[in-house]
Formats: C-alpha cells, structure tokens, sequence
C-alpha cells in the first residue's frame, strides 16, 4: 500500500547525509516522499519530480562543527521548528524518517522533539524510524550519551535502520547499548548512490599506461590539505612511473582555496581538475587508485568500483568516525590507510604504490541498502 512518508535530513560540514539520504528516498518508489532538508540547498544533485522537496531555513557548521546561522538566531530557529510542524499537520504521514536522530544532530532536538511529540499526540500517529549510517561519532561522556538516546529511541521511535554490512560492522562497536533499545534494529547492507552492485573489475596492472589515480574529497569543504598533498606527490610517482591525476573537488571547495589549488597545478599536464562529477563510481572503476577521505559515501563509491584505494580520514572537531571506517575496511583487506597527522607528498606516495600493489578487493560486501530500506519501510504498518 502507498504510504505518506516525511523523510528529515540534516547536512552541516560535507554532503554525505545529504546524497545518502536522497538516495534512499529515490529507492521508495512506491510511496508519496516528502524529503525535508535542512542543509544549504546542493544544486549539483537534481532531486526527482516524483518527490517533493521542501527547504528549511538552511544551517550549515564549520570545520569545528559550530552551527553557522543567518539574522537573530531564536527567530530563526522558531521559523525552521514551525515550517517543520506545519508539514507535518498538513499531509499527516504515515511513516517519518529522520537521519542520524537521536543518535546524532542533538543541537536539532528544538525542532524535532516538538515534531515527535505532536506524533505521540496524534490519533493517526505515523511509525517513527531512525535512519543511521555504519557507525557513531565517540562521545566525550558516552554513558550519558548513550543513556539519552536509549531514552529518546523508546520513547519515540519503532524503528532503527543501520545502512551497513555486519560483516564489516555493527552498531554495537560504537554504540554499547544497542539491546536496551525497544526499537527494531535492521541492517539493512550499504546504501550506494549509483545503481547496481559491486560492478567486475578490470585489473589495471594488465592495462597500459599511464597509471590513472583519482583523488577526491566529498563536499570539499576540508579537502585542500589532500589535494595539495597529492599535486606535490605527482613528481614523485611520475619518477615511479606515468602517471595521470585527476582532482574531483567537490561543490564546496572554497573558492579562495581552489584559486591556490588552480596555481599549484598550473604548468602540471598530466594533472586535471574537476568540481563535480555525476558518477564517482564510474570515473573509479577506470582508475588504478583511489585517494580519498574516509566519508560514508565516499567509501561506497571505491567499494562498488572495486578499486584499490587509499583513505586518508578526516579527524578535525574531535570526529573519529572516518578514521574508525576507514581502519575496518582496511582490517578486512579493503582499503591501505594513511592517518592524516602522516600526510605528506613521500608518505601518500609510499601509500599509493602499496595499494597499487595490493590485490583487487575480495571481500563480497552488500551494497543493497537502498533496496532492503525499500523492503522494510513498505512492509511496515
């Protein structure tokens, strides 16, 4: 049966909440989608017409995850909360999605609690699932984190959906209580943004030169030190051997900073920049290597393209969560890792020619996220 669903989503830093969550809203075919976003808007990624798209007042937050908002701030917050709750009352849904809440997005709980409560009070209450990635960014005090969001998933939510492969990790390896939670927990494999699933992998030592490396960095909101490190590692690997480097900046690559980025590879032939590109997946399969951070989305990417990779994983603003990511794909033979505090042009190019070295990844990981979500949210009551 078609059902109503208000699917919340938050992006502060990069776009990886963003292009997940979307993903999953376009894998609910058969149901009428509202997908709220309260991010800046992301040009570069076209929403379907068969979902209805609604804006908040966007927030954005800096490197440190400081919210950044625009006028007087209560004024500001209230219009989001009431937008928020009008939504609601106005197409009453059956089923309410929000990304990464309550184990995450705590500074968001001034619009979405009112929003859970006016659910509780509802006669026609919708069913309330959490919409959670692999894993959880650690806690200064995580006893009273955890504690708060045991209570907040009982007293709210029915469902928890987990968009990882078990196999690689479990909520419970950053999140200790998973069994005092009432919600059912699903793991529902990896939620990839291109269709299909792990594609055949031609290996690139078969294939003539030049040696094709593709470094990226999400968004790009923080990926000049990675860009600028891989333009001064290209003579170094050109002195290995040829060697092409295309750079995918992301959208939100400061513009100041790309004109650096601009300069530093003005003169470089064998080194192309990109801002966006439609398919990461696709440009992936026909490279030798992929240099990247550690984001979610990122790292479908290089596992659907079956391409040896090196990860580089952002830790700023106390964040653990990449460089936990990127450690568990590494552990199973996924990924080569280079910790950021290491990141110079020999250090990245030592990692490149290991992982150049390595062998294609074997490991069959589930990337079906997007389908299994689809399966679960339609056989909900």
């Amino acid at each position: 049966m078609k059902k109503t669903i208000l699917f919340y989503c938050q992006h502060l830093l990069g776009i990886g909440h963003y292009v997940r969550s979307l993903a999953l809203a376009k894998g609910l075919k058969n149901h009428k989608v509202f997908f709220v976003n309260g991010g800046v808007p992301i040009e570069t990624i076209p929403v379907p017409s068969e979902i209805t798209f609604v804006q908040l007042p966007p927030i954005q937050a800096d490197e440190q995850f400081q919210l950044l908002l625009t006028g007087d701030d209560e004024t500001f917050l209230r219009g989001r909360a009431q937008k928020l709750q009008e939504l609601y009352a106005a197409i009453q849904p059956d089923i309410i999605i929000i990304e990464l809440f309550p184990f995450g997005r705590k500074k968001f709980q001034f619009e979405l609690i009112p929003l859970l409560e006016a659910n509780l009070r509802n006669a026609k209450r919708a069913r309330v699932v959490s919409s959670l990635r692999d894993i959880l960014v650690q806690k200064r005090d995580q006893a009273k984190f955890e504690e708060r969001v045991c209570q907040l998933v009982n007293r709210y939510f029915d469902d928890v959906l987990v968009h990882a492969d078990p196999k690689i990790h479990v909520l419970d390896s950053s999140f200790s209580r998973v069994g005092d939670l009432k919600a059912n927990v699903h793991y529902t494999g990896y939620v990839v943004t291109q269709n299909g699933s792990a594609g055949k992998k031609a290996d690139p030592h078969k294939r003539k030169s030049p040696f094709r490396i593709t470094v990226s960095a999400g968004g790009g909101r923080v990926g000049l030190p990675l860009f600028e490190t891989a333009v001064r590692s290209f003579p170094l690997l050109a002195a290995w051997r040829p060697v092409e480097m295309t750079l995918v900046t992301g959208p939100f690559l400061p513009p100041e900073q790309r004109h650096v980025l601009d300069a530093l590879t003005e003169g470089c032939p064998g080194i192309s920049t990109e801002t966006f590109v439609p398919n990461l997946t696709e440009v992936l399969r026909h490279s030798d290597v992929s240099v990247s951070m550690a984001g979610y989305n990122t790292c479908m990417d290089v596992l659907q393209a079956r391409v040896r990779s090196v990860l580089v994983p952002f830790t700023g603003g106390g964040n653990d969560e990449q460089w936990r990511r990127a450690r568990a794909l590494s552990e199973v033979g996924l990924a080569t890792v280079l910790h950021p505090r290491k990141l110079a042009p020999e250090n990245l190019r030592d990692a490149i020619v290991a992982a150049a070295r390595s062998e294609l990844p074997g490991l069959q990981v589930d990337l079906a996220g997007v389908e299994r979500t689809n399966r679960l949210v339609s056989a909900m009551a």
